[in-house]
């Protein structure tokens, strides 16, 4: 019984660890996992959890689309931070991406990320619009 306890104890331990979920981004204190700048605007980050759930944290979503172009493990989690509701991270898959000289992104792409295009609308930003397939092309 007493080795059956211990063995359980250790799987849930292995369980907990290896769970798939986004860790914290640490605004000011992470660095971006693509160009080693720290992360300095919650309304801009990014990250990846891999399906052993490793995550790595970006600056700008421009970095993690321009990172996955060459990632070596497959994605569980591709998130973006919604610019409206800093700190949020948001399904990439989901999300709108605005590219507009009017909103300046740490990396120079001009992108922010938003939950759909009404939140767009309410900021009065002229610029392209894009969906998840299309930033990408457009990055790359």
């Amino acid at each position: 019984m007493r080795r059956f306890l211990s063995m359980s104890l250790i799987m849930g331990f292995f369980l907990i660890a290896c769970e798939i979920k986004p860790q914290p981004i640490n605004i000011g204190h992470d660095e971006c996992h693509f160009c080693s700048m720290k992360i300095m605007d919650n309304k801009f980050a990014a990250q990846i959890v891999t399906k052993t759930g490793k995550a790595y944290k970006y600056d700008a979503a421009e970095c993690m689309i321009r990172h996955l172009k060459t990632f070596d493990e497959e994605p569980e989690l591709i998130l973006v931070m919604d610019y409206m509701e800093p700190g949020s991270l948001i399904n990439a898959k989901d999300a709108v991406f605005l590219v507009s000289e009017d909103i300046k992104s740490p990396m120079g792409a001009n992108l922010s990320v938003f939950k759909n295009e009404e939140a767009i609308t309410t900021l009065n930003k002229s610029g392209s619009i894009f969906d998840w397939r299309s930033i990408q092309d457009h990055l790359n």
